[in-house]
């Protein structure tokens, strides 16, 4: 079995791992790190729940895939229960519940699309999946959003001039109506250029077609003595007014986004250009950080080594800090069991112990410290301004190339 380097998706650190072992656990921070596909973890959730919503998901895909859309869905609500971060999951159960609402047209289950596609978006925003593996779902949710609204045009797409009544002319009006929509939501989850041009001069041509084309509906029918015939009379359909306004509204925007396609592109590849510089930058930093860091931490081992009465000396204060740490534990513990009578010991024994790590973390840390800095010598001293500079910087520019990701992500949703 290989040794591999990994980042932790949690505190960032390198540690190296086995890849022999399906998952291993951070040494810095004991977060759960996946080192192979199979393996779906989460922010949170047990390792059980994992597995088993894995299993789900991988016959939820499979079906959806079949275009046994009733059975993903199932797969897909039982494997979020697990799971609730899977992205594919997540929206693929939308897209599903559009297609099993095929039956109903005029009424299309689009509300819970745009859930589904919301929610998978905030799950971009946790580390979970790395960028190439969010690149890879952003593909494939263009494409399985594109066989959606290629399968609704063929379905609903069909246009009548004239119908036996009124309430069919509505009715129709109605698909229409629910085929936009879809467009209108489908449209900013693509990421193909290619791909978008052609779905905005779709829901176009749509409107435009709902719009100019007359429809006429059966009247009456009466008797003609003059030709001795039968003849039918029809009235001439008009959209009522609110439906109109919607599908005025989304040709306008689709239209929008359409013209603007071009400048778009160059747009988009500006701010990717931007992210790539930044994400260069950022590593540089964070190289040059881990640099002063090891050069920091070497400095104080060598001081500690040469001056072994000092470093005893803080031992004996850490020492004592736990000590206060514990007493103070203790204290707490006795008075949440004197003062709440109905809480239980486990419970009050987990606020009396993240109490103690708070102080542990906290106000021990700041007096280790501070002893140290009053001990430490100048070159010591300036190697820790150094990786606190370092620091800074690396800082500085994560949030910096943070809020870029975030103009470009909100760039790419906007689509105009």
């Amino acid at each position: 079995m290989a040794i591999i380097a990994v980042e932790c998706p949690n505190c960032k650190g390198k540690p190296e791992l086995d890849d022999g072992k399906e998952f291993a656990f951070c040494p810095y921070c004991g977060t759960i790190i996946k080192l192979h596909e199979r393996v779906l973890l989460t922010p949170d959730g047990s390792l059980d729940d994992l597995r088993k919503a894995g299993n789900k998901f991988t016959i939820g895909n499979r079906e959806f895939d079949s275009r046994n859309y009733d059975k993903a869905y199932d797969y897909f609500t039982k494997g979020l229960e697990d799971d609730p971060f899977d992205i594919e999951a997540v929206y693929r159960k939308g897209i599903c519940a559009v297609y099993l609402s095929q039956r109903n047209l005029e009424n299309l289950k689009i509300d819970e699309l745009k859930t589904a596609l919301t929610a998978a978006r905030k799950i971009v925003l946790t580390p979970r999946y790395d960028e190439k593996r969010l690149s890879e779902i952003a593909t494939q949710k263009g494409k399985d959003l594109c066989e959606l609204l290629d399968f609704f045009e063929g379905k609903s797409n069909t246009y009548q001039e004239r119908l036996p009544n009124k309430e069919k002319c509505q009715r129709q009006s109605a698909r229409w109506c629910e085929l936009a929509k879809l467009y209108h939501t489908a449209v900013p989850e693509l990421v193909s250029p290619k791909e978008l041009e052609r779905v905005l001069l779709n829901g176009i041509n749509l409107c435009d077609d709902v719009m100019r084309r007359p429809v006429e509906y059966f009247v009456s029918s009466e008797y003609n003595s003059r030709t001795k015939k039968s003849e039918e009379r029809y009235s001439y359909y008009r959209m009522d007014s609110g439906r109109e306004k919607l599908i005025r509204n989304i040709r306008s925007d689709l239209a929008v986004q359409y013209n603007n396609l071009p400048s778009r592109i160059e747009q988009e590849q500006q701010l990717n250009r931007s992210l790539e510089e930044l994400r260069g930058q950022k590593e540089e930093l964070e190289a040059a950080k881990n640099q002063a860091k090891n050069q920091y931490e070497a400095a104080k081992a060598t001081f500690w080594e040469n001056n072994p009465e000092l470093r005893e000396q803080r031992d004996k204060k850490k020492k004592l800090s736990w000590i206060s740490v514990g007493i103070g534990a203790i204290l707490l513990l006795a008075g949440v069991l004197l003062r709440k009578k109905g809480v239980v010991p486990p419970t009050a024994g987990a606020l009396s112990f993240g109490s103690s790590f708070y102080i542990r973390s906290i106000v021990v840390k700041r007096l280790i410290g501070k002893m140290e800095r009053e001990l430490f010598p100048p070159d010591v001293k300036e190697a820790g301004g150094a990786f606190d500079a370092a620091m800074g910087r690396y800082i500085d520019k994560s949030n910096e190339y943070a809020r870029k990701q975030k103009e470009v992500d909100s760039f790419i949703r906007s689509k105009k």
